[in-house]
Protein backbone atom coordinates (compact mmCIF):
# COMPACT_ATOMS: atom_id res chain seq x y z
CA UNK A 1 0.00 0.00 0.00
CA UNK A 2 1.37 3.59 -0.82
CA UNK A 3 0.96 5.76 2.26
CA UNK A 4 0.74 8.91 0.69
CA UNK A 5 -0.39 8.24 -3.27
CA UNK A 6 -0.21 11.31 -5.86
CA UNK A 7 -4.41 11.47 -6.46
CA UNK A 8 -5.29 13.14 -9.78
CA UNK A 9 -8.87 14.66 -9.05
CA UNK A 10 -10.03 16.01 -12.34
CA UNK A 11 -13.28 17.67 -13.61
CA UNK A 12 -14.97 18.77 -16.61
CA UNK A 13 -14.73 22.83 -15.92
CA UNK A 14 -12.98 25.40 -13.35
CA UNK A 15 -15.98 26.59 -12.65
CA UNK A 16 -16.44 22.33 -11.01
CA UNK A 17 -13.67 23.18 -8.27
CA UNK A 18 -14.99 25.45 -7.02
CA UNK A 19 -18.62 23.27 -5.53
CA UNK A 20 -18.72 22.44 -2.36
CA UNK A 21 -17.40 18.86 -2.26
CA UNK A 22 -15.01 18.80 -5.23
CA UNK A 23 -13.05 21.35 -3.42
CA UNK A 24 -13.24 19.26 -0.03
CA UNK A 25 -11.67 16.43 -1.99
CA UNK A 26 -9.19 18.67 -3.35
CA UNK A 27 -7.89 20.09 0.08
CA UNK A 28 -8.79 17.13 2.80
CA UNK A 29 -7.65 13.92 0.97
CA UNK A 30 -5.00 11.90 2.03
CA UNK A 31 -2.26 12.22 -0.07
CA UNK A 32 -0.72 14.50 -2.93
CA UNK A 33 -3.73 15.87 -4.23
CA UNK A 34 -3.65 17.18 -8.41
CA UNK A 35 -6.45 18.84 -9.39
CA UNK A 36 -6.93 18.94 -13.08
CA UNK A 37 -10.43 20.36 -15.55
CA UNK A 38 -11.01 21.16 -18.75
CA UNK A 39 -12.29 18.22 -19.98
CA UNK A 40 -12.94 17.86 -23.33
CA UNK A 41 -9.38 18.98 -23.92
CA UNK A 42 -6.73 20.30 -23.21
CA UNK A 43 -6.39 19.59 -19.50
CA UNK A 44 -4.83 21.85 -17.20
CA UNK A 45 -4.04 21.74 -13.59
CA UNK A 46 -5.47 23.55 -10.98
CA UNK A 47 -2.18 24.31 -9.09
CA UNK A 48 -1.38 26.63 -12.09
CA UNK A 49 1.26 24.54 -14.12
CA UNK A 50 1.95 25.75 -17.11
CA UNK A 51 4.24 22.99 -18.95
CA UNK A 52 1.95 21.25 -21.49
CA UNK A 53 2.63 18.83 -24.17
CA UNK A 54 4.36 20.20 -27.32
CA UNK A 55 5.66 18.70 -30.51
CA UNK A 56 9.63 18.28 -30.50
CA UNK A 57 11.56 21.45 -31.73
CA UNK A 58 13.04 19.35 -34.25
CA UNK A 59 9.78 18.26 -36.79
CA UNK A 60 9.00 22.17 -36.90
CA UNK A 61 11.68 22.19 -39.74
CA UNK A 62 9.41 19.54 -41.64
CA UNK A 63 6.97 20.59 -44.43
CA UNK A 64 4.06 22.03 -43.06
CA UNK A 65 1.85 19.15 -43.71
CA UNK A 66 3.96 17.15 -42.36
CA UNK A 67 4.50 18.93 -39.17
CA UNK A 68 0.46 19.31 -38.73
CA UNK A 69 0.25 15.69 -39.38
CA UNK A 70 2.69 14.82 -36.73
CA UNK A 71 0.86 17.42 -34.20
CA UNK A 72 -2.29 15.76 -34.71
CA UNK A 73 -0.81 12.71 -33.70
CA UNK A 74 1.35 13.91 -30.48
CA UNK A 75 -1.42 16.19 -29.12
CA UNK A 76 -4.03 14.54 -28.83
CA UNK A 77 -6.33 14.48 -25.60
CA UNK A 78 -5.42 11.09 -24.35
CA UNK A 79 -1.77 12.21 -24.88
CA UNK A 80 -2.26 15.73 -22.67
CA UNK A 81 -3.51 13.66 -19.89
CA UNK A 82 -0.70 11.12 -19.92
CA UNK A 83 1.45 13.57 -20.04
CA UNK A 84 0.21 15.24 -16.95
CA UNK A 85 -0.63 11.79 -15.10
CA UNK A 86 3.27 10.66 -15.64
CA UNK A 87 4.95 14.10 -14.63
CA UNK A 88 2.55 14.20 -11.54
CA UNK A 89 3.87 10.52 -10.76
CA UNK A 90 -0.08 9.93 -10.32
CA UNK A 91 -1.35 6.71 -8.33
CA UNK A 92 -4.69 6.44 -8.73
CA UNK A 93 -7.71 9.00 -10.30
CA UNK A 94 -10.87 10.36 -8.71
CA UNK A 95 -12.99 11.37 -11.60
CA UNK A 96 -15.85 13.74 -10.89
CA UNK A 97 -18.94 12.54 -12.66
CA UNK A 98 -19.55 9.86 -15.17
CA UNK A 99 -18.46 11.56 -18.30
CA UNK A 100 -15.28 12.86 -16.85
CA UNK A 101 -14.54 9.07 -16.07
CA UNK A 102 -15.71 7.69 -19.32
CA UNK A 103 -13.45 10.15 -21.30
CA UNK A 104 -10.46 8.87 -18.55
CA UNK A 105 -10.72 6.01 -18.89
CA UNK A 106 -8.22 4.85 -22.00
CA UNK A 107 -5.18 6.68 -20.47
CA UNK A 108 -5.97 5.12 -17.11
CA UNK A 109 -5.86 1.81 -19.19
CA UNK A 110 -3.28 2.14 -20.30
CA UNK A 111 -0.95 3.44 -17.68
CA UNK A 112 -2.80 0.89 -14.92
CA UNK A 113 -4.05 3.64 -12.94
CA UNK A 114 -6.80 2.66 -10.32
CA UNK A 115 -10.02 4.80 -11.63
CA UNK A 116 -12.51 5.77 -9.40
CA UNK A 117 -15.75 7.89 -10.66
CA UNK A 118 -18.05 9.78 -8.47
CA UNK A 119 -20.96 10.46 -9.53
CA UNK A 120 -22.88 13.49 -8.76
CA UNK A 121 -26.69 13.50 -10.46
CA UNK A 122 -27.18 14.53 -13.74
CA UNK A 123 -24.75 12.56 -15.27
CA UNK A 124 -26.63 9.53 -14.02
CA UNK A 125 -30.03 10.58 -15.27
CA UNK A 126 -29.90 12.78 -17.94
CA UNK A 127 -31.43 11.65 -20.91
CA UNK A 128 -28.81 13.47 -23.47
CA UNK A 129 -25.67 11.86 -21.38
CA UNK A 130 -27.31 8.23 -21.31
CA UNK A 131 -27.51 8.73 -24.98
CA UNK A 132 -24.37 9.49 -25.57
CA UNK A 133 -21.85 7.45 -22.74
CA UNK A 134 -24.63 4.54 -22.83
CA UNK A 135 -21.48 1.83 -23.98
CA UNK A 136 -18.73 3.96 -22.79
CA UNK A 137 -20.12 3.81 -19.48
CA UNK A 138 -20.17 0.14 -19.15
CA UNK A 139 -16.68 -0.33 -20.39
CA UNK A 140 -15.83 2.49 -17.79
CA UNK A 141 -17.74 0.29 -15.10
CA UNK A 142 -15.82 -2.74 -15.80
CA UNK A 143 -12.38 -0.76 -15.12
CA UNK A 144 -13.55 1.10 -12.29
CA UNK A 145 -12.20 0.39 -8.88
CA UNK A 146 -14.91 2.05 -7.62
CA UNK A 147 -17.99 4.16 -8.65
CA UNK A 148 -19.29 6.80 -5.55
CA UNK A 149 -23.70 7.30 -5.13
CA UNK A 150 -24.82 10.03 -3.56
CA UNK A 151 -27.98 8.63 -2.65
CA UNK A 152 -30.01 5.52 -2.69
CA UNK A 153 -32.24 6.59 -5.76
CA UNK A 154 -28.62 6.58 -8.08
CA UNK A 155 -27.04 3.71 -6.17
CA UNK A 156 -30.05 1.78 -8.15
CA UNK A 157 -30.21 4.31 -11.03
CA UNK A 158 -26.63 3.06 -11.68
CA UNK A 159 -27.06 -0.22 -11.28
CA UNK A 160 -29.63 -0.13 -13.96
CA UNK A 161 -27.32 1.54 -16.32
CA UNK A 162 -24.94 -1.34 -15.66
CA UNK A 163 -22.75 -1.04 -12.86
CA UNK A 164 -21.91 -3.61 -10.75
CA UNK A 165 -23.73 -3.46 -7.23
CA UNK A 166 -20.24 -4.69 -5.56
CA UNK A 167 -18.42 -1.75 -6.72
CA UNK A 168 -21.54 0.90 -6.43
CA UNK A 169 -20.79 2.86 -3.09
CA UNK A 170 -23.04 4.57 -1.12
CA UNK A 171 -21.55 7.80 0.10
CA UNK A 172 -23.38 11.01 0.51
CA UNK A 173 -21.48 14.31 0.82
CA UNK A 174 -21.24 16.10 4.26
CA UNK A 175 -21.62 20.02 4.82
CA UNK A 176 -19.27 22.55 5.54
CA UNK A 177 -18.89 22.25 9.36
CA UNK A 178 -19.39 26.46 9.59
CA UNK A 179 -22.70 25.92 9.11
CA UNK A 180 -22.92 23.45 12.46
CA UNK A 181 -21.74 26.68 14.55
CA UNK A 182 -24.87 28.48 12.92
CA UNK A 183 -27.69 29.21 15.49
CA UNK A 184 -30.84 30.52 14.08
CA UNK A 185 -32.76 32.98 16.58
CA UNK A 186 -36.12 32.33 14.76
CA UNK A 187 -36.96 35.14 15.17
CA UNK A 188 -40.52 37.06 13.60
CA UNK A 189 -39.18 38.60 11.12
CA UNK A 190 -37.09 35.78 9.56
CA UNK A 191 -37.54 34.80 6.31
CA UNK A 192 -38.17 31.39 4.04
CA UNK A 193 -34.51 31.08 2.75
CA UNK A 194 -33.88 28.89 -0.88
CA UNK A 195 -30.08 28.53 -1.91
CA UNK A 196 -29.43 27.37 -5.58
CA UNK A 197 -28.50 27.49 -9.06
CA UNK A 198 -31.87 28.57 -11.36
CA UNK A 199 -32.45 25.79 -13.17
CA UNK A 200 -35.51 23.55 -13.88
CA UNK A 201 -34.60 20.54 -11.79
CA UNK A 202 -34.72 23.00 -8.33
CA UNK A 203 -38.02 24.44 -9.97
CA UNK A 204 -37.32 27.93 -8.42
CA UNK A 205 -40.76 28.99 -9.79
CA UNK A 206 -42.96 26.63 -8.19
CA UNK A 207 -41.54 27.53 -5.06
CA UNK A 208 -42.44 31.31 -5.89
CA UNK A 209 -45.80 30.09 -6.43
CA UNK A 210 -45.88 27.92 -3.10
CA UNK A 211 -44.60 31.29 -1.46
CA UNK A 212 -47.84 33.33 -3.38
CA UNK A 213 -49.99 30.97 -1.19
CA UNK A 214 -48.54 31.85 1.53
CA UNK A 215 -48.99 35.60 1.33
CA UNK A 216 -52.81 35.43 1.29
CA UNK A 217 -52.61 34.52 4.67
CA UNK A 218 -49.31 36.20 5.95
CA UNK A 219 -48.72 39.41 4.07
CA UNK A 220 -45.61 39.98 6.00
CA UNK A 221 -43.64 36.59 4.96
CA UNK A 222 -40.74 37.23 3.09
CA UNK A 223 -38.45 34.68 0.51
CA UNK A 224 -34.45 34.96 0.23
CA UNK A 225 -33.72 33.19 -2.85
CA UNK A 226 -29.80 32.74 -3.69
CA UNK A 227 -28.36 31.76 -6.89
CA UNK A 228 -28.18 32.14 -10.51
CA UNK A 229 -29.16 30.53 -13.77
CA UNK A 230 -31.22 30.63 -16.76
CA UNK A 231 -34.59 30.47 -15.10
CA UNK A 232 -33.35 33.78 -12.72
CA UNK A 233 -35.03 36.65 -14.63
CA UNK A 234 -37.94 34.54 -15.41
CA UNK A 235 -38.37 34.41 -11.94
CA UNK A 236 -38.25 37.85 -11.32
CA UNK A 237 -40.88 38.42 -14.46
CA UNK A 238 -43.22 36.40 -12.45
CA UNK A 239 -42.79 37.82 -9.36
CA UNK A 240 -43.58 41.16 -10.82
CA UNK A 241 -46.31 39.60 -12.63
CA UNK A 242 -47.82 37.98 -9.43
CA UNK A 243 -47.23 41.39 -7.51
CA UNK A 244 -44.90 39.39 -5.11
CA UNK A 245 -42.84 42.26 -3.65
CA UNK A 246 -41.57 40.30 -0.31
CA UNK A 247 -39.06 37.84 -2.35
CA UNK A 248 -35.24 39.42 -2.60
CA UNK A 249 -33.68 37.74 -5.68
CA UNK A 250 -29.80 38.07 -4.09
CA UNK A 251 -27.55 36.36 -7.35
CA UNK A 252 -24.68 34.30 -6.61
CA UNK A 253 -22.62 35.05 -3.48
CA UNK A 254 -19.77 33.35 -2.34
CA UNK A 255 -20.13 30.55 0.17
CA UNK A 256 -18.85 32.36 3.26
CA UNK A 257 -21.32 35.25 2.40
CA UNK A 258 -23.94 32.62 2.47
CA UNK A 259 -23.98 31.36 5.61
CA UNK A 260 -25.32 34.33 7.81
CA UNK A 261 -28.54 33.71 5.39
CA UNK A 262 -28.64 30.72 6.81
CA UNK A 263 -28.92 32.31 10.08
CA UNK A 264 -31.32 34.54 9.95
CA UNK A 265 -33.68 32.26 8.07
CA UNK A 266 -36.43 30.47 10.18
CA UNK A 267 -36.95 27.65 7.21
CA UNK A 268 -35.02 25.97 4.03
CA UNK A 269 -37.27 25.78 1.11
CA UNK A 270 -36.50 23.58 -2.00
CA UNK A 271 -39.02 21.90 -4.85
CA UNK A 272 -36.28 19.89 -6.84
CA UNK A 273 -38.12 18.03 -9.37
CA UNK A 274 -37.30 15.76 -12.29
CA UNK A 275 -36.31 18.22 -15.24
CA UNK A 276 -38.11 17.51 -19.15
CA UNK A 277 -34.54 16.04 -20.19
CA UNK A 278 -34.62 13.10 -17.00
CA UNK A 279 -31.85 15.50 -15.04
CA UNK A 280 -32.52 14.78 -11.38
CA UNK A 281 -30.68 16.04 -7.99
CA UNK A 282 -28.17 13.25 -6.23
CA UNK A 283 -28.17 14.81 -2.49
CA UNK A 284 -28.17 18.83 -2.62
CA UNK A 285 -25.67 20.12 -0.59
CA UNK A 286 -27.94 23.04 0.33
CA UNK A 287 -30.66 21.23 2.08
CA UNK A 288 -27.84 19.11 4.21
CA UNK A 289 -26.49 22.63 4.89
CA UNK A 290 -29.66 24.00 6.16
CA UNK A 291 -30.07 21.00 8.26
CA UNK A 292 -26.31 21.21 9.70
CA UNK A 293 -27.27 24.98 10.23
CA UNK A 294 -30.46 23.90 12.25
CA UNK A 295 -33.21 25.10 9.76
CA UNK A 296 -36.74 22.89 9.49
CA UNK A 297 -36.57 21.80 5.73
CA UNK A 298 -39.52 21.96 3.33
CA UNK A 299 -38.92 19.75 -0.15
CA UNK A 300 -40.38 17.31 -2.41
CA UNK A 301 -39.35 13.47 -2.31
CA UNK A 302 -36.77 13.40 -5.13
CA UNK A 303 -33.78 11.44 -5.34
CA UNK A 304 -31.84 11.50 -2.54
CA UNK A 305 -33.68 14.04 -0.57
CA UNK A 306 -36.37 11.89 1.96
CA UNK A 307 -32.63 10.07 3.04
CA UNK A 308 -31.76 13.83 4.31
CA UNK A 309 -35.19 15.13 5.15
CA UNK A 310 -37.25 13.11 7.35
CA UNK A 311 -40.87 13.46 7.06
CA UNK A 312 -42.41 14.83 10.67
CA UNK A 313 -39.18 14.85 12.16
CA UNK A 314 -37.06 17.42 10.28
CA UNK A 315 -39.32 18.99 8.54
CA UNK A 316 -41.27 18.31 5.70
CA UNK A 317 -41.86 16.45 2.19
CA UNK A 318 -43.95 16.99 -0.46
CA UNK A 319 -44.79 15.08 -3.72
CA UNK A 320 -43.24 16.54 -6.74
CA UNK A 321 -45.58 19.76 -8.29
CA UNK A 322 -47.41 19.79 -5.12
CA UNK A 323 -47.41 23.51 -4.65
CA UNK A 324 -50.39 23.72 -2.58
CA UNK A 325 -49.16 21.20 -0.12
CA UNK A 326 -45.43 23.31 0.33
CA UNK A 327 -47.20 26.09 0.79
CA UNK A 328 -49.82 24.51 3.68
CA UNK A 329 -46.29 22.98 5.13
CA UNK A 330 -44.71 27.13 4.74
CA UNK A 331 -47.56 28.41 6.62
CA UNK A 332 -47.68 25.82 9.66
CA UNK A 333 -43.84 26.84 10.26
CA UNK A 334 -44.35 30.62 9.39
CA UNK A 335 -46.81 30.48 12.19
CA UNK A 336 -45.46 28.44 14.97
CA UNK A 337 -41.06 29.23 15.78
CA UNK A 338 -41.17 26.77 18.64
CA UNK A 339 -42.12 23.81 15.87
CA UNK A 340 -39.28 25.48 13.41
CA UNK A 341 -36.85 24.90 16.22
CA UNK A 342 -38.12 21.39 17.29
CA UNK A 343 -37.75 20.26 13.80
CA UNK A 344 -34.33 21.89 12.71
CA UNK A 345 -32.87 20.92 15.95
CA UNK A 346 -33.98 17.54 15.02
CA UNK A 347 -32.31 18.31 11.23
CA UNK A 348 -28.85 18.72 13.03
CA UNK A 349 -28.76 15.94 14.72
CA UNK A 350 -29.58 13.81 11.75
CA UNK A 351 -27.00 15.62 9.59
CA UNK A 352 -24.47 15.34 12.28
CA UNK A 353 -24.71 11.75 12.53
CA UNK A 354 -25.41 10.61 8.48
CA UNK A 355 -23.71 13.33 6.38
CA UNK A 356 -20.43 14.09 8.17
CA UNK A 357 -17.85 15.46 5.61
CA UNK A 358 -15.36 13.60 7.40
CA UNK A 359 -17.48 10.39 6.92
CA UNK A 360 -17.38 11.50 3.42
CA UNK A 361 -14.18 12.01 2.83
CA UNK A 362 -12.89 9.00 5.27
CA UNK A 363 -15.21 6.62 2.49
CA UNK A 364 -13.39 7.90 -0.20
CA UNK A 365 -10.33 7.83 1.82
CA UNK A 366 -10.87 4.27 2.02
CA UNK A 367 -11.52 3.57 -1.58
CA UNK A 368 -8.57 5.15 -2.94
CA UNK A 369 -6.30 3.11 -0.81
CA UNK A 370 -8.53 -0.66 -1.41
CA UNK A 371 -7.87 0.32 -5.67
CA UNK A 372 -4.21 0.72 -4.72
CA UNK A 373 -3.84 -2.04 -3.00
CA UNK A 374 -5.86 -4.34 -5.57
CA UNK A 375 -3.94 -2.97 -8.67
Amino acid sequence: MISLPNIAIVTTTNDGVSDTFIKAHLERLKGQRYGFYGLPMPVRPVDGDKTTLTVPKWKRILPAFLYDRIKKTVITPENIIEFHFQKKKIDVVLAEYGPTGAKLLPVCRKLGIPLIVHFHGHDATRESIIKAFAEKYHEMFRYAASIISVSNAMTSQLVALGAPIEKVIYNPYGPNERFLKLHPPFIQDGYFLFVGRFVEKKAPQLTLLAFQKVLSQFPQARLVMIGDGPLLPICRQLAKALGINNVEFMGTMKPLEIAPFFENAFCYVQHSVIASDGDSEGTPVSILEAGAASLPIIATRHAGIPEAVLHNQTGYLVEEGDVSGMADYMKTLYADRDLCRQLGENARRHITKNYSIERHLGILDTEINKALNNR
